[in-house]
């Protein structure tokens, strides 16, 4: 977690919705505080922020899309071992889950009052920029994973697949307005 103190904001960072990049400007451009670690929330520091008319800002990403990108980044972290297909990784995860799905893929998204959605990024940073008087600065991509190589997450889904994310990450979808969004 990072904290601007100057600003009363804190960044909620989530895996694979773009957070190196976010932290990469709140930390080292705007001079945030880490706290913790960097895929972290410390309770008692988000609350002190609200309770004092501060924002606590978070990213999230359609958690369609972020089970791709979590499946190729192990895929890129193993070049030397075979993954097995998609459609065998994805109930797996669901059934074993990494730590971060087991606290929640979201954690800490009910201090969050201020949600950047990876999809919309940059416009979601420029406009809470504007609210609190930080300068806008350009989000540059950071830690893409080459191994998906444009692929869209809808190819990866099939029925049953669809029906694991809406089972499970309900809330996460709904944090974000977030669906299956069928391609055209």
């Amino acid at each position: 977690m990072y904290v601007l103190e100057e600003f009363n904001l804190g960044y909620i960072a989530h895996p694979k919705t773009a957070s190196s990049a976010t932290s990469r400007i709140v930390r080292d451009t705007l001079g945030a505080k880490t706290i913790g670690t960097h895929h972290a929330v410390d309770d008692e520091l988000c609350r002190r922020i609200l309770e004092t008319g501060g924002r606590v800002m978070a990213t999230i990403r359609n958690p369609f899309d972020l089970m791709v990108s979590w499946y190729f980044h192990y895929a890129h972290r193993r070049p030397d071992k075979v993954m097995e297909p998609f459609k065998e990784w994805l109930p797996n995860q669901i059934a074993k889950p990494n730590q971060y799905l087991i606290q929640g893929m979201f954690f800490g998204l009910q201090w969050a009052n201020c949600i950047l959605r990876f999809e919309y990024l940059q416009e979601d940073f420029d406009r809470l920029c504007d609210e609190v008087g930080l300068p806008r600065t350009i989000i540059e991509p950071f830690n893409i994973s080459v191994k998906r190589e444009g692929r869209t997450y809808q190819e990866m889904y099939d029925s049953e697949l669809r029906r694991l994310i809406q089972e499970n990450f309900a809330d996460e979808l709904a944090a974000g307005d977030y669906s299956f969004e069928e391609i055209a």
